[in-house]
């Protein structure tokens, strides 16, 4: 391993600021914060420069894009097309010496993120703040490094992705199992329960947002929960984008979700559905439903999916 060299932020990334004026017939990929995928470094869809009526950054093929509204959701995505995208989001570049798919790593790791909280500004809608990050000083390795690095990383995200896609298809399939053995060929003799009588319904509890102390970044604490976190689609929940302390729980008594617990939102966002992969808790915008029974969650879910 080569010699790693301390530098400024701003010494090895640009933030590019092509400015965009919306034009009626241009038709181009728009990207904004609703489009990028919490923590996966995925996006969930694509939006069109039609429908958006105000100034935007412009972005060619290979940039990388970072949401920098709440920058502890991790909203990071190198799209291989050129588009327009909000002014919450920094078009970044590599500067001349080093490698660009390496930056998208370096601004997704998790002592970037925890940088960006501490010198954002804003209270009610926190945001990185560049004029802070660019002073601040990283080690990084060589261009042929970091090279290596994010074609390791890539390589990775590709066997995600393919495995994501996977299950997608397989619980598409178990769908339309499900409805054709327990919708339409649902026997009349088969004896209808309210759901109370099977789970123990509760619901999520928030501590008050502006006593920051009781949310955290730490995966140490217990992992809160939000519509937003449900929104990236599958099975099982296991990637939030905040925690809470154990004394947050206690306080506020904050209903905890156990392991294998169906959640569903019921709240602003209706109907997101998931299955919890250990000890949680949520907010108040969402439901969950702990069995009494030995029914399997799984069915839940799909009961959930399918109505």
């Amino acid at each position: 391993m080569s010699e790693w060299k301390e530098y400024l932020l701003d010494d090895f990334i640009d933030v590019v600021k092509k400015t965009y004026l919306p034009i009626k017939g241009d038709n181009f990929p728009y990207i904004g914060l609703e489009h990028i995928e919490q923590q996966t470094l995925r996006l969930n869809g694509v939006g069109s420069s039609d429908a958006v009526t105000s100034q935007k950054f412009m972005f060619s093929s290979g940039d990388v894009l970072f949401g920098k509204l709440r920058p502890y959701f991790r909203k990071v995505v190198q799209p291989n097309f050129s588009g327009v995208c909000s002014t919450d989001i920094w078009v970044l570049k590599a500067r001349k010496g080093h490698y660009q798919n390496f930056i998208k790593y370096f601004v997704a790791a998790s002592d970037f993120i925890e940088t960006c909280n501490i010198g954002e500004s804003g209270t009610r809608m926190p945001r990185a703040d560049w004029g802070y990050l660019k002073d601040t000083t990283w080690l990084l390795p060589s261009y042929e490094e970091q090279k290596a690095i994010a074609e390791l990383l890539s390589s990775l995200d590709n066997k995600i992705d393919f495995l994501h896609r996977n299950n997608k298809t397989l619980e598409q399939l178990a769908e339309t199992l499900f409805r054709l053995w327990f919708k339409e060929g649902a026997d009349d003799n088969w004896d209808e329960l309210p759901l109370g009588k099977v789970f123990d319904i509760g619901i999520g509890r928030t501590p008050p947002r502006l006593e920051k102390q009781w949310f955290t970044m730490n995966p140490d604490d217990i992992k809160w929960v939000s519509i937003k976190d449900m929104g990236s689609g599958g099975l099982y929940m296991s990637t939030v984008s905040e925690y809470l302390t154990e004394d947050a729980i206690k306080r506020f008594n904050i209903p905890i979700i156990p392991k294998n617990t169906v959640m569903l939102s019921f709240k602003m966002t209706i109907g997101r559905v998931a299955i919890s992969t250990e000890r949680m808790v949520s907010n108040e915008a969402i439901a969950h439903f702990k069995q009494k029974d030995k029914l399997s969650p799984e069915f839940l879910y799909l009961f959930f999916e399918i109505i």
